[in-house]
């Protein structure tokens, strides 16, 4: 086999490629979805009167959670982000 370092540099170029816009969705998601959820819960805490409880807290964790695995989950293929 000849070793031939253009390839390689081309094989890195195409993944980077791929990787960049998976991550960039990935965290655009992330950061949109988990303090729109906080948000949403304090705007409604507040509109009801009634005070935060830890399961309020729950709710955001678990948005946040469900975003990491949704998009791990999506984009495994293409990046590295296991």
């Amino acid at each position: 086999m000849i070793f031939r370092p253009f390839d390689r540099f081309v094989h890195v170029l195409l993944n980077i490629r791929r990787q960049h816009p998976a991550e960039g969705i990935g965290t655009a998601l992330l950061v949109l979805i988990g303090p729109g959820c906080a948000a949403f819960n304090g705007v409604l805490a507040g509109q009801t009167h009634h005070p935060v409880t830890l399961a309020d807290v729950g709710v955001v964790s678990l948005a946040f959670g469900i975003i990491v695995a949704g998009m791990i989950y999506a984009f495994v293929h293409i990046s590295v982000s296991y």
